[in-house]
């Protein structure tokens, strides 16, 4: 999916946003104020070029605000490297891996 050069810039203007990039060792939260601060080295373990980082990040802050979500809405853009090409999607925590979406208040 290709990103028009507006609708990355308008995304990245976007206060308090994040993705969690599915490195190959680890999961990372990336949030706006850290894309100019990544250097080559990280962005060389994390297997992704910083214009592919870019774009990935922009398309999760347009996907989070076309969807509507909120943070009480307990949901994530996720960026995996999947079939040769890095995707985003939008994860929502469940009940069963976050206690604050437990019905009983996180009490067992």
């Amino acid at each position: 999916m290709r990103i028009e050069k507006e609708y990355l810039e308008r995304d990245l203007a976007a206060q308090g946003k994040a993705i969690h990039l599915g490195a190959a060792d680890r999961d990372v939260e990336i949030t706006q104020d850290d894309l100019t601060k990544i250097t080559d080295v990280q962005l060389a373990e994390f297997e992704i070029s910083r214009k592919e980082l870019r774009r990935v990040f922009a398309q999760g802050v347009r996907m989070m605000r076309e969807e509507g979500i909120k943070p009480s809405d307990r949901a994530r853009a996720v960026v995996e490297y999947l079939d040769g090409e890095w995707e985003v999607s939008i994860v929502r925590y469940s009940s069963i891996s976050d206690p604050l979406m437990d019905a009983q208040g996180g009490n067992a």
